[in-house]
């Protein structure tokens, strides 16, 4: 019989990192948003609507970056590379009980590290520098025409999309990330075809992929090769991506001894 007890443990395990995370993503994701709203709010304050004064708007505008980095924008991605090392502690700590080969020496090669880290920057740098972008073109195209813009329109507008974008992309990130960094792990611990357990919750925000992979076994124990063979029918990785964007699951490590344990094998 399964060891519901030992399966529930995990999932609160679980539960809990993906909650830290979530709230230290808010927290970030809020952080922009205030940065882009002190950014239109200075510009509204220096800008002339009118079309005589339209040469000295426009080089207003061209200091975006300089008021930016006044404002934090560059300390504040600096904060994410914060958020991957938590998350990486994470991962190691899943290790910890584990047999196997518990050096684990590639999740300790900066290398390596950056190579997963990398993407999603870059991602979540291009998502704020169109969003800033946009607002630009809009005050651009009003210093032109003469007209006034609707400045608490366009901060509510485009904090909100900062905000709930990046927290999308962010999380999505952040969750490849522990995916991608586990199962790298889990292959110089246990060899070529280690096995995971897919974990994290089953309720009415869960999707069908995820559902089924959760259910379809007493317990949902997979080997690498087996999850390679998923379809998330998103087009997304499900060894990195899971279900797809703001996937709540992760592939837990797991060895003989737990494994044991987990299926009632004795």
């Amino acid at each position: 019989m399964p060891d519901n007890k030992e399966i529930k443990r995990l999932q609160r395990i679980v539960k809990r990192e993906v909650k830290a995370t979530d709230a230290q993503i808010q927290t970030f994701a809020q952080s922009l948003n205030n940065i882009i709203e002190r950014l239109l709010a200075e510009l509204s304050n220096d800008i002339s609507f009118e079309q005589e004064d339209f040469q000295a708007a426009l080089a207003q505008l061209n200091r975006i970056d300089q008021i930016l980095e006044a404002q934090g924008y560059k300390t504040a991605f600096a904060e994410i590379r914060t958020l991957y090392a938590e998350e990486l502690e994470r991962v190691l700590d899943t290790f910890e009980d584990l047999e196997g080969d518990a050096s684990l020496t590639i999740l300790t090669d900066p290398r390596t590290i950056e190579a997963f880290i990398e993407p999603g920057l870059e991602k979540v740098t291009r998502i704020t520098d169109e969003l800033i972008g946009d607002s630009r073109q809009i005050l651009i195209d009003n210093v032109l025409t003469g007209t006034q813009p609707d400045l608490k329109e366009i901060r509510e507008t485009f904090g909100r999309r900062a905000a709930n974008n990046i927290q999308t992309e962010l999380t999505t990130q952040l969750q490849a990330f522990n995916r991608r960094a586990t199962v790298t792990a889990a292959v110089e611990a246990f060899g070529d075809n280690p096995e995971f357990l897919y974990i994290g919750p089953n309720d009415g925000s869960t999707r069908p992929f995820c559902r089924s992979v959760l259910t379809q076994r007493a317990v949902p124990i997979y080997s690498l090769k087996e999850i390679s063979g998923l379809k998330n029918g998103q087009g997304l990785d499900v060894m990195t991506f899971g279900g797809g964007y703001n996937c709540r699951h992760r592939w837990a490590p797991v060895d003989e001894d737990l494994k044991r344990r987990l299926t009632g094998g004795g």
